[in-house]
Formats: C-alpha cells, structure tokens, sequence
C-alpha cells in the first residue's frame, strides 16, 4: 500500500442528471474523502472510480472482477 492507502476510508459521494438545452441529460457527480476533505466533481464513473482508488488502491482487476480484499 502506498501512503494514501489506509485500511478503512469514507466517502460523500452526490450524483444527479443535469440538461443542457435539447442534448440528451449529463450524469455529473461530487465525491469527497471524508479523512481528508479532498473532493472532486467528475463527469463519469471512471472518474469516480479514480478518486476512490487513490486511498482504497484498484477496485477491479484487468478482466473487470472485482478485486478482493487483501
């Protein structure tokens, strides 16, 4: 595990749709380590998921199972 790394981590995570104009709705969501209190918006779940793992490490394996628990 690297520094960031730690064995227990929270997070507030907000999502929602926004319209703009007649283009099909945008998911945009909100995400903020509770230890902390760094937050991003992201635009997508990647995104998401690339906050998350910078404290939790990977969440899914290269074939896309999800990884366990060490």
């Amino acid at each position: 595990m690297t520094s960031l790394h730690q064995p227990h981590n929270s997070f507030v995570i907000r999502i929602w749709w926004e319209q703009a104009g007649d283009s099909q709705p945008l998911w945009r969501g909100w995400v903020q380590h509770v230890r902390s209190g760094e937050e991003a918006y992201v635009q997508d779940l990647e995104g998401l998921l690339g906050f998350i793992e910078r404290w939790t490490g990977k969440l899914f394996n290269p074939d896309g199972s999800p990884r366990l628990l060490e």
